[in-house]
């Protein structure tokens, strides 16, 4: 059994679906750094801008040499 506690100093979060995929909603227009966590591959960090009314998508992708065995 594992548990994991992350602390954000934002309402703009997200927990993934079975399938990786999320949703954020009525996040304003502007740029932002976006920070992704994975239990056992860490840390992402990622620049994106957004447009007011337009739908965005987010690809996150850690290396195959990141995999912890």
């Amino acid at each position: 059994m594992s548990a994991a506690i992350v602390v954000a100093d934002t309402p703009y979060f997200a927990l993934t679906d079975e399938h990786g995929n999320f949703a954020i909603e009525s996040v304003p227009a502007g740029s932002y750094e976006v920070d992704v966590w994975h239990e056992r591959l860490g840390w992402r960090r990622q620049q994106l801008s957004l447009i007011r009314d337009a739908l965005v998508s987010l690809d996150v992708v850690y290396g195959i040499d990141q995999v912890s065995r």
